[in-house]
């Protein structure tokens, strides 16, 4: 009876080769910024949980997913945000990270502020990157509770510097000149939300993060 059945995934991954080149041969921020490191970090994340997912492309259809994450979407192909902003209008729940909405897909970067043409959907506006030493860290402090994530948890790598336009803070920073900025914002959107997390934050706060949002979800 098992033979030829199915689990549909709940969660999507968006994954691009294109999107990939485009950053290991930027001129930075940071040497250290590995697309697919990012990517893989979100993956584990979903699998200590026991969450299956789908890698899909920039190009997939996003409908049928209830959760769809974009670790470090530097470009944004045409179309892709009207697609995107559609799914979360319908009720689906995104999520994207810092470094995203840079350049098109030519590689030229997006004019009128940061994160481009995805700044109307998260409802922040990013005024710079701070990219960290190797070895240094600094503090993402929750402002509430949000499922099981409380407290605060380690991040490194790179941590965007941003403004809310319309999002709920959800965690600021601890740490250096920024602290207190924003670090963790979820947008609503039409029946879903759009959220951004500024920064790389450490294994524990993202399967707290993800495994909240996804029991949201059922």
């Amino acid at each position: 009876k098992l033979l030829g059945s199915r689990t549909p995934s709940k969660v999507a991954i968006m994954y691009d080769w294109e999107n990939r080149w485009a950053i290991e041969y930027s001129s930075g921020p940071s040497v250290a910024l590995q697309y697919l490191n990012e990517i893989h970090k979100y993956y584990d994340a979903l699998y200590q949980l026991g969450i299956q997912a789908d890698i899909i492309s920039f190009e997939d259809e996003l409908q049928g997913y209830d959760v769809v994450l974009a670790p470090v979407m530097y470009m944004v192909k045409p179309g892709m945000t009207p697609r995107i902003e559609a799914y979360v209008k319908g009720g689906g729940s995104f999520v994207t990270t810092f470094f995203s909405g840079i350049v098109n897909e030519n590689d030229i970067v997006t004019l009128g502020g940061y994160p481009g043409e995805l700044r109307e959907l998260l409802g922040i506006w990013a005024e710079e990157i701070d990219a960290l030493f190797p070895d240094q860290t600094n503090r993402l402090i929750m402002k509430d509770t949000y499922g099981t994530l409380q407290g605060e948890y380690s991040c490194s790598l790179l941590c965007d510097l941003i403004h809310t336009e319309g999002a709920d803070v959800i965690a600021e920073y601890g740490d250096d000149f920024y602290a207190g900025m924003p670090a963790l914002t979820r947008n609503s959107f039409g029946s879903g939300e759009a959220w951004y997390v500024a920064t790389s934050p450490d294994a524990s706060f993202l399967q707290g993060f993800l495994g909240s949002l996804c029991a949201e979800r059922g």
